[in-house]
């Protein structure tokens, strides 16, 4: 059995300064395998393709609807639909992406089991997720998720999962409609979903929320169902944090944690946009704190 799988997911945004600090962080520590899934209205660069193993390249529906009624009930349908208000819908037009992204879940394990359980681990991502550093622990056959922002639930862009558990995962669709439908809920995102599933999971399997070492990134080319970036990150061409706290984490983690020289050294403009924003609120709180 080989040992890791990398499977990015989703549409291929971050561009190869993105996809080149995965491979330095993530791909090449672990020496891992690298899948990718994507619908067939996108491309990836020359770059990312001369590092793939598996190109999984698939035919994107218009409305995401159409795939999941060829695998499950209305019931389904009629659950994330329950959750437009939160971004949970993502089909039949209505704003969100939850049924989008529990599809592509289910769609890369439906269509690639065979080559997915030759595999002790999947690290199961984003393309858009930017590694300032290499993962600090080692898999022991446990489902390890990055502390982050969870927005009411965890969330869906960064897990890694052992064979063990590959079956139990990548059936979420099938514990929603049959387990997660059935329950009561105050509210629904895709977050709380996944969360919910997660707790399920932990019945068999343990749990691990590890310490965060990437961020959520944009360029100014790609497209977003959520939040536009707001902070450009230093000295990366025109890279863009998506999320701010992931960032702040992430620097606080590799000054707190124990990580290589050259660790530092590489991410030395990352860490002093950490101090300046820092500052930043540190100044704001006095200011606030001045005018009451």
């Amino acid at each position: 059995m080989k040992e890791n799988l990398i499977i990015l997911s989703g549409s291929p945004r971050g561009g190869d300064l993105t996809w080149k600090s995965m491979i330095k962080n993530l791909k090449s520590p672990l020496n891992a395998d690298l899948a990718v899934s994507y619908g067939d209205k996108f491309h990836v660069s020359e770059y990312l393709s001369s590092h793939i193993d598996y190109d999984w390249i698939f035919t994107e529906p218009i409305n995401w609807r159409e795939y999941l009624e060829q695998h499950y009930s209305e019931k389904l349908m009629k659950f994330f639909i329950k959750g437009v208000e939160n971004g949970l819908a993502g089909i039949d037009g209505l704003k969100g992406s939850g049924a989008i992204v529990f599809s592509l879940i289910d769609l890369v394990y439906r269509d690639h089991y065979q080559t997915i359980n030759k595999y002790e681990n999947v690290i199961y991502t984003r393309f858009d997720q930017f590694y300032f550093m290499e993962l600090n622990y080692n898999l022991e056959n446990k489902i390890y998720i990055p502390e982050g922002e969870d927005y009411f639930g965890i969330n869906d862009r960064f897990i890694i999962i052992p064979n063990k558990a590959y079956k139990d995962f990548f059936s979420i669709c099938t514990y929603i409609e049959n387990i997660y439908s059935k329950k009561d809920y105050e509210f629904l995102n895709t977050n709380s979903v996944l969360n919910e599933h997660i707790k399920f999971l932990s019945e068999k399997f343990e749990i691990v929320r590890t310490k965060r070492n990437m961020v959520t990134v944009a360029t100014s080319e790609d497209e977003t169902r959520w939040r536009k970036p707001e902070y450009k990150l230093f000295f990366k061409k025109d890279l863009m944090i998506k999320y701010p706290g992931e960032f702040m984490s992430t620097m606080k983690n590799l000054i707190q944690l124990s990580y290589s020289p050259k660790s530092y050294i590489y991410n030395i403009p990352s860490l002093l946009q950490y101090f300046y924003l820092n500052l930043r609120i540190k100044l704001g709180q006095i200011k606030k704190r001045i005018s009451i």
